[in-house]
């Protein structure tokens, strides 16, 4: 995430010089990418914490599937480009 944020500060800076409206946007620009990381971390965190019957299903479910869930929810953090994000 630091480097993500490093990128797009470069990208801003690199457009006009330091102010207080180039931090707001960088705020703005970084607020929905580090807020669904975080939200996607707390949910894993979450769900892993489960006993009993959810939890033997979850562990059966990860036994069978997880290899494809995975890679399809991990696609959008993995794929993410900080070069290339709109700004």
């Amino acid at each position: 995430m630091a480097a993500e944020s490093a990128v797009i500060l470069a990208r801003l800076l690199a457009e006009s010089p330091p102010s207080e409206e180039l931090f707001q946007r960088y705020a703005a620009v970084r607020r929905p990418r580090t807020d669904l990381v975080t939200n996607t971390s707390r949910r894993i965190i979450n769900s892993m914490s489960g006993s009993g019957l959810w939890g033997i299903l979850r562990n059966l479910a990860v036994t069978l599937f997880g290899g494809m869930l995975i890679r399809s929810g991990m696609m959008g953090h993995v794929a993410y480009d900080a070069g290339t994000a709109a700004l």
